[in-house]
């Protein structure tokens, strides 16, 4: 199934903290509509999960759901895939190109 390429600056679901985290890190020599592809690895910007009555600061890396596109040797990013995987909260890429799609 294809579904949108993620690229640095689109945003990710939430932790129920702030601010919500987006794709920040991203390939140096790929590009899509204008904006770097996110993929294997690069993390998201720092933002914060709630853990009691705390908030803290983390980035996590992507987690390509797809084997089949790759960039500067890893796979690409695309809604839908995971950042962070916690017992209770999954966050996830929500925002990526509107006609760059990428199969699986």
């Amino acid at each position: 199934m294809t579904r949108p390429i993620t690229r640095k600056g689109d945003r990710e679901s939430s932790h129920l903290c702030f601010p919500s985290p987006r794709r920040q890190g991203a390939f140096n020599t790929v590009f899509a509509n204008g904006r770097r592809v996110s993929g294997a690895g690069h993390l998201n910007s720092i933002h914060r999960f709630r853990f009691g009555r705390y908030c803290l600061p983390h980035a996590r890396p992507l987690k390509p759901s797809q084997m089949s596109v790759f960039a500067e040797g890893r796979p690409v990013g695309r809604i839908g895939d995971i950042t962070c995987l916690g017992p209770t909260v999954v966050v996830f890429v929500i925002q990526g190109s509107t006609n760059v799609f990428v199969g699986g």
